[in-house]
């Protein structure tokens, strides 16, 4: 009869959802969790470059392909290229707490930004000696790499934190040497370059840490 096809254990509320549930395809967690983080979490490393004074016969090869690799190495970064451990953000995670919520976003903020200066200033830096084919393969190289560190650095342990701070504090020595943000006369580059040191900061204080 109908009642001995009922199943209790089907009420009730679904269980909550988590970041790691109903992964989009590949091309979806590029445009969503890839090009999302590239414009809202590295905007100030992307607007700093943009005031640069830097050759845009270079410079513009180099941000277009650091624009490109980034989301892409997000996304395969999600699906566990680079670990099994790969540091997921998501919506469901902003306010439960500092290992998940917003510091988690500014952690990751500070990662974005850091890969896309690096990755972009050596390029162009690169550039220079070797041409615009060679700023582009070491700008895509460098912001793969500079991207899989986030597995790394979300890893707890001291020498991780150190790992963290050397990465940040590089990315802010090529801002001061080959940007001179402060040399531009524009309130905004001085601005987002220490909006950059202070994401630094943030970073490396809320680092993971061994128990």
């Amino acid at each position: 009869m109908a009642g001995s096809r009922y199943r209790p254990e089907s009420q009730g509320t679904s269980p909550p959802a988590t970041d790691r549930d109903d992964d989009p395809d590949l091309l979806t967690a590029i445009g969503y969790y890839g090009a999302g983080q590239l414009l809202v979490l590295g905007l100030p490393a992307l607007w700093l470059l943009f005031l640069s004074s830097l050759d845009p016969t270079l410079l513009g090869p180099a941000v277009l392909t650091a624009c490109a690799a980034l989301p892409v190495s997000i996304a395969v970064g999600r699906r566990g290229l680079f670990g099994p451990d790969w540091p997921r953000l998501s919506n469901a995670k902003l306010g439960t707490g500092e290992d998940g919520g917003y510091l988690a976003f500014l952690r990751r903020a500070a990662h974005v930004c850091s890969t896309l200066v690096l990755a972009v200033l050596v390029g162009v830096l690169v550039g220079h000696r070797a041409g615009v084919p060679a700023a582009v393969v070491t700008t895509a190289l460098l912001t793969v790499i500079g991207t899989a560190l986030a597995v790394t650095f979300a890893r707890p342990g001291r020498w991780r934190r150190l790992a963290t701070a050397a990465y940040h504090a590089t990315a802010l020595g090529l801002v001061w040497t080959v940007v001179d943000p402060f040399a531009s006369g524009l309130p905004s580059a001085a601005a987002t370059t220490a909006v950059l040191a202070l994401l630094g900061v943030v970073a490396v204080w809320r680092a993971p840490t061994a128990d």
